[in-house]
């Protein structure tokens, strides 16, 4: 892993004493589950402290009680240890509450910070625009008139909303953020993990550096939107007096991908507002949950993020890159499995006997003394030490519908009336007649060529009509069909039915269905994972 980051943290350990190390950290906020974009972020965190020998930890950051659940941190922890990563500690800016309120005191007493009776309203208002904001009526309360209010904000003696603590700086700055943000907001509300000591909870821009240089941390690795933040980080660390390192912020772009949702915000609502999509582990979702269900596994996602790699400046990437790793990966080690969606029943003569004008029949030359015939099929080419199966094949087949045609177009390589077609593994056929009911094409009789080392234009799959298992089969749409992630209709997924080889899978085992994609496997149903072509580019022909 090299990127720019790297190249700072580079140059930033020469100054590291013998002892010291890169020390990094994952701070979502328990208030949803973690979706593509979270990943990249878990994946660049634990990957730097890993490429330094340091450590990562995650902290939650639980400032805000009307937000918090105690499911989403167990999905989220979940998801890290999915990733395969194991953080080197678990803490929550909650441990540091006494602390921020105490360093909060601090900045009052030196004239830093303020308490502010303006409504959150009227506090946007007065940020002001271009020309500079309007300073609040309150400003220039002396310290011991801040501090007392502060204590009486603490104890409960005014109302969610009521007062803020905010930091004394510059309301004509160019920067917004450093126009007298806010420290400390009244929130009436009991915190799952403090309870009702807490009546004021510090602002996520007051306890980020804060809680960074109270953990250690050295490099605080931020998505973009965070660097018009910076300057606040690096006020905040200039005036309280906290031993240890000083954390450095580095920003970088946040994960884009062209039409796909990763908004926390627009996945709540989705599952809120629309009866198809039931929670966020649905596989339709870009959540991580919904990816895990959907049968991505950890190393392609991190394969993905490492492809995509770290940049300074805002990009998009298209997702057919994503589809490739897990479409790589899965090549590699998938089984492949025989399956047919849309059964066309084929007769094959010519095992004892061949049919005659007639319909009698004489011995073929290539009479078998059983209707049963066991043929090996290789369980994955790409790798040999997977082996091979034993498949039987009858008399009485089934193919795709699409693997015929009766007026096939040019260059046509399957099977059609008087051509040849090899039969994955087992026997080349020739079609000799069409069996037809009302039009529609019912079942076709072919005879039996020879074995698959004879000539034939074009391979397809097969299945046995005799001992074929029924499957359902969920194909769903790209993870990317809805670009704003508004709607999901039923149309955003198609179920199935499929006749498969009989097969022994164990739960949720991935599997290529030859010619078609990759499934997960859960109690004779199957969900695509990824089509064997890209989809990416289907859509876009499409358009």
């Amino acid at each position: 892993m090299d990127n720019f980051i790297t190249k700072i943290i580079d140059e930033d350990v020469k100054s590291f004493g013998e002892n010291e190390k890169v020390i990094t950290r994952f701070p979502p906020e328990p208030n949803g589950h973690l979706h593509l974009g979270h990943a990249k972020a878990i994946w660049l965190n634990f990957e730097i402290a890993k490429k330094y020998g340091g450590e990562c930890g995650l902290r939650f950051d639980d400032t805000n009680p009307n937000a918090m659940y105690p499911v989403y941190e167990e999905s989220i922890k979940g998801n890290i240890d999915w990733l395969g990563y194991k953080s080197s500690r678990i803490t929550h800016t909650s441990d540091h509450f006494k602390v921020l309120y105490q360093i909060a005191h601090s900045l009052i007493s030196k004239g830093l910070a303020y308490v502010c009776d303006l409504s959150i309203e009227e506090l946007r208002a007065n940020r002001g625009g271009l020309n500079g904001g309007i300073e609040s009526p309150n400003r220039n309360r002396t310290p011991e008139e801040n501090s007392l209010l502060f204590f009486k904000m603490k104890q409960g003696e005014f109302k969610t909303g009521s007062k803020t603590l905010r930091a004394k700086i510059d309301m004509n700055s160019p920067n917004f953020h450093m126009r007298d943000p806010v420290l400390y907001r009244i929130i009436e509300e009991a915190h799952p993990r403090t309870g009702n000591e807490w009546n004021i909870y510090p602002s996520y821009d007051y306890s980020h550096p804060l809680c960074d240089m109270l953990e250690g941390i050295t490099h605080s690795l931020c998505t973009l939107e965070f660097e018009e933040h910076r300057p606040f980080y690096d006020w905040l660390l200039d005036n309280v007096d906290l031993p240890g390192r000083r954390p450095k912020q580095i920003e970088f772009a946040r994960l884009e991908v062209a039409h796909m949702t990763m908004s926390k915000r627009k996945i709540e609502k989705l599952i809120e507002e629309n009866n198809t999509v039931m929670d966020w582990d649905d596989p339709r979702l870009s959540t991580i949950s919904g990816l895990i269900n959907r049968g991505y596994t950890p190393d392609s996602i991190k394969k993905f993020c490492e492809k995509v790699g770290i940049a300074k400046f805002k990009g998009i990437v298209t997702p057919d890159k994503l589809e490739h790793e897990i479409r790589d990966e899965l090549n590699k080690t998938a089984r492949r499995v025989m399956a047919v969606f849309d059964p066309l029943e084929v007769r094959i003569w010519g095992y004892k006997e061949s049919p005659r004008g007639d319909g009698s029949f004489v011995p073929s030359p290539h009479a078998e003394t059983s209707f049963e015939r066991e043929v090996e099929i290789e369980n994955n080419p790409e790798d040999l030490s997977a082996g091979k199966r034993k498949v039987k094949f009858l008399k009485r087949i089934y193919i795709d519908r699409s693997d015929f045609a009766w007026e096939p177009p040019p260059k046509w390589k399957r099977l059609k009336p008087g051509g040849t077609i090899r039969l994955k593994g087992a026997a080349i056929i020739k079609c000799i007649d069409v069996n037809r009911i009302n039009g529609k094409i019912t079942s076709l009789i072919c005879t039996y060529e020879g074995d698959s080392s004879g000539k034939a234009k074009g391979t397809i799959n097969w299945v046995s009509a005799d001992l074929a298992e029924d499957v359902e089969v969920t194909k769903l749409k790209p993870l990317f069909k809805d670009a704003e992630c508004e709607e999901f209709d039923d149309d955003s997924y198609e179920i199935v039915e499929a006749k498969i080889e009989p097969i022994e899978l164990e739960y949720e085992e991935r599997v290529q269905f030859m010619r078609n994609g990759y499934y997960i496997y859960n109690n004779k149903k199957f969900l695509e994972i990824v089509p064997l072509k890209d989809s990416w580019v289907k859509i876009n022909k499409e358009k």
